[in-house]
């Protein structure tokens, strides 16, 4: 399972700058509701292993994995964007990640030929997207791609039809609740 975490696992409301500021440094993060079960069955049924992937620089790792683990999330591996004060690394921070999840994904899967992946996001950036295009480089290896619905968009939206267009419509499901998704994979 390869999973984002803001506004996948945890509220930060990542299209509000304000709110995304206040979300990551000044309250306690919140989970998603029913997301940690979700997973915790999937975990379960499926022995399913966790590899938490988001843009949020790597000084927040301390708290981040704190959140993971009392909130109940299964505990797994991260990937967190390099990030300095001192120089021009500073202002990718504030660039899509689109290019970063790319980036840091494309080796997983080539160092994991024969593995299965299921990637789990939100709408609320570019997950769509980046997940989509996974799935068509790696055809073999993404099974299953589960967006949780932040932007008010439906499944047959054009948003969606042009991204997963070429890809069964069983590889993907939009979601607002996680009582939606399966219990198991």
């Amino acid at each position: 399972m390869i999973s984002d975490i803001d506004d996948t696992i945890k509220i930060s409301d990542v299209h509000e700058r304000k709110e995304l500021l206040r979300n990551a440094f000044c309250r306690p993060y919140a989970p998603v509701p029913g997301m940690a079960e979700r997973y915790r069955a999937w975990e379960k049924s499926d022995g399913a292993r966790f590899h938490y992937v988001s843009a949020t620089p790597w000084q927040l790792y301390v708290p981040l994995a704190d959140f993971i683990r009392s909130n109940g999330f299964p505990a797994g591996t991260f990937q967190l964007k390099f990030f300095r004060w001192k120089d021009q690394i500073f202002f990718d921070l504030f660039k899509s990640p689109e290019h970063y999840k790319l980036m840091v994904l494309r080796p997983l899967f080539d160092r994991f030929p024969h593995r299965k992946f299921v990637l789990i996001g939100d709408s609320g950036e570019k997950d769509p997207e980046i997940y989509a295009t996974l799935a068509r480089a790696f055809p073999n290896q993404v099974s299953h791609i589960f967006i949780r619905d932040t932007t008010g968009e439906a499944q047959d939206s054009a948003r969606y039809q042009t991204t997963f267009s070429g890809l069964s419509t069983n590889s993907w499901q939009i979601f607002k609740q996680p009582s939606e998704l399966a219990d198991k994979l």
